[in-house]
């Protein structure tokens, strides 16, 4: 069916013993039903009439928008929190930190960092300052508080800060007690790539501390208070065991309830060297909570709104890897149910997080969409790339069976990880 001259009618062409015969097509040749009109659509309307060309980029325009999506809202990402100044040592504070409880707040400038056995002492002006000092601390397994100078409205004072010790591959931080580490924060975790579930039956801070006094790994035995040998022990993890059992540490636990021994897997090198790479998360961080202050700039929020959406993109293929690679079990998919409980916590950290948040679900559907799935776009792409090599177009029949059964492998996929999403969370 066609109308190439645009006259409004419509023309069938019929082929017969090699001669080709034009019929015009009824005006009564339309279905009528109660509010509702059936029309033969000209051939030259559809989407199969097209171009290759201009039938790719039919198909890649949904991903393409997301992708567009990712980098104006991170760009907007950019614009709000700005960039740090690291010419200076002025800091920002938030609430709840232990630099906030010590005293120090938004807009003070430290001048000195000094532990308080003397060990450590640092001049400060800028703000690698303040990372040189930490990074020896972390280095020496100083478990001394930190006394902090700064100068608030040109007066100078003075303060003391215990820091916190992160033990990121665990989720948890901790400050340092007389008897090892105490867990100040903790994130309840049991996702196929870290375990620490075992721990959440003693953490309950109105009832009394859990502090970690002993770490025994592969048959090695760390005390606690003993932070060299503790952030070598983690840092030194791999975690890739086949055997679970191989991947997991003994903590001994001083509790509310007594003496307790639990076991936890914590994530593995290979993911946390990932997170290092693409997010700066270290596997063990000594913090003092304090930020350099930021500074608006258009011109890196253009870049940065760039760089992040490549990110955002490599994060998808790495972990795609990883799935493949056994690195990670699928049990760490989250469907829709685990992103929007994802997305409630998000929310609560402010805008610039659900602007991150939102950039990485568009690259994540964009490019996933990408794949080379019969049922996605991607498969559609692969189709006509097949009909642009060799000349012709694939059985329409093969191309409906693959569509319908990749289709259905995908909506298997996403009940078993809405299940999933339901057992972790609920």
């Amino acid at each position: 069916l066609y109308d190439e001259a645009g006259t409004g009618n419509l023309y069938m062409e019929v082929i017969k013993d090699g001669n080709r015969y034009h019929f015009k097509v009824k005006e009564d040749a339309f279905v009528y039903l109660p509010k509702m009109e059936y029309q033969i659509a000209p051939y030259n309307r559809t989407l199969g009439s097209k171009s290759k060309r201009a039938r790719a980029l039919v198909m890649f325009g949904g991903p393409l928008m997301n992708f567009i999506l990712a980098i104006i809202v991170f760009l907007f990402a950019g614009l709000i929190q700005g960039f740090p100044v690291m010419e200076s040592s002025e800091v920002i504070i938030t609430e709840n930190v232990v630099a906030y409880d010590a005293g120090l707040r938004t807009g003070d400038v430290i001048t000195k960092l000094e532990t308080e056995d003397g060990i450590i002492s640092q001049d400060v002006s800028v703000w690698n300052d303040i990372s040189i000092f930490m990074s020896e601390y972390k280095t020496t397994g100083s478990r001394s508080p930190i006394i902090v100078n700064y100068l608030r409205n040109d007066q100078e004072f003075e303060t003391k800060i215990s820091p916190w010790i992160a033990l990121n591959n665990l989720a948890i931080e901790t400050a340092i007690h007389s008897e090892g580490l105490k867990v100040i924060r903790y994130v309840k975790a049991n996702d196929g790539m870290v375990n620490n579930e075992a721990m959440s039956e003693f953490f309950n801070p109105e009832k009394g501390d859990l502090i970690i006094t002993k770490f025994i790994y592969n048959g090695n035995e760390v005390d606690a208070t003993n932070l060299v040998a503790v952030y070598s022990l983690f840092e030194s993890y791999k975690g890739d065991s086949r055997n679970a059992e191989d991947n997991e540490i003994t903590l001994h636990l001083s509790t509310f309830e007594g003496e307790k021994v639990v076991k936890v897997t914590p994530y593995s090198k290979k993911i946390m060297d990932y997170q290092t790479k693409q997010n700066g998360i270290e596997i063990v961080k000594v913090a003092m909570h304090v930020s350099p202050r930021s500074k608006f700039n258009i011109g890196k929020s253009f870049v940065f709104s760039i760089t992040e959406s490549v990110k955002s993109g490599t994060a998808v293929f790495s972990t795609l890897g990883m799935l493949f690679s056994g690195d990670i079990s699928i049990r760490a998919l989250s469907g829709f149910v685990g992103i929007a409980s994802a997305t409630v916590k998000v929310a609560r950290q402010g805008l610039v997080n659900i602007l991150y948040w939102t950039g990485l679900l568009s690259v994540n559907i964009g490019l996933l969409n990408l794949l080379p799935i019969p049922a996605l776009d991607g498969g559609r792409l692969v189709f006509l790339g097949y009909e642009a090599i060799t000349k012709k177009k694939p059985s329409q029949k093969v191309e409906t069976w693959l569509i319908t059964a990749t289709m259905l492998l995908l909506f298997g996929l996403m009940i078993f990880v809405t299940i999933n999403d339901f057992l972790k969370f609920f």
